[in-house]
């Protein structure tokens, strides 16, 4: 684990102050490489693991996803990461807005123990947003029509230049962190032991 935040420092620092953001003649300063995003989407993903903890309610991770962090040091192949650049002007708000969920395909389906098997975790650490997403029923789920994101894991294959990060607000966090809900709930879907879950120290 150490070894995984370690390596986080140099891709996550120049996000969280904004340094990628300014104009610089060293152009390779804004690019975000294949390393820098698996490095990040990892460090985002133990950190939403940790913070599952502080409120088992609505932990969704599994014992194989926590096993796999700690295993091979890296984020559960399923999961899913996408950064923005955060210019609200709340950013204690938003440091974690984490919302588990438990998704049947009917809401007539009778669910004997509730327990939630997806969540998605907003954090917000300076300039840098970060939005996790996991799922044991909905692993094929590709992200959110419209939203102001860049998918980091997985991998597109291409680099990231940070100067073109997509910008989201304080309002844009908000309904980012409660968007999967909305869907679900347009979708008839189901969902118990939903609990908003967010921490400010």
């Amino acid at each position: 684990m150490s070894r995984l935040e370690a390596d986080a420092i140099g891709p996550t620092v120049p996000l969280i102050q904004g340094d990628v953001f300014r104009a610089d003649e060293r152009l390779e300063r804004y690019m975000l490489n294949a390393w820098g995003q698996r490095t990040l989407a990892e460090f985002v993903s133990l950190i939403t693991v940790r913070v599952e903890f502080t409120h088992l309610a609505t932990q969704a991770a599994t014992p194989g996803d926590r096993r796999w962090i700690k295993d091979r040091g890296e984020r559960p192949p399923m999961w899913k990461v996408w950064i923005a650049r955060y210019v609200g002007s709340k950013p204690d708000e938003h440091w974690c807005r984490h919302y588990g969920l438990q998704l049947v395909s009917s809401p007539h389906e009778r669910v004997y123990t509730p327990k939630c098997d997806t969540q998605v975790t907003t954090f917000v650490v300076g300039q840098l947003c970060a939005h996790v997403f996991s799922s044991t029923t909905m692993p094929e789920f590709e992200g959110y029509a419209g939203a102001p994101l860049c998918c980091i894991w997985p991998l597109t294959g291409w680099d990231v230049d940070c100067r073109f990060l997509p910008t989201i607000s304080d309002r844009g966090v908000l309904s980012l962190s409660e968007c999967l809900w909305r869907i679900a709930q347009s979708k008839s879907t189901r969902w118990s032991d939903h609990h908003r879950h967010a921490d400010s120290g």
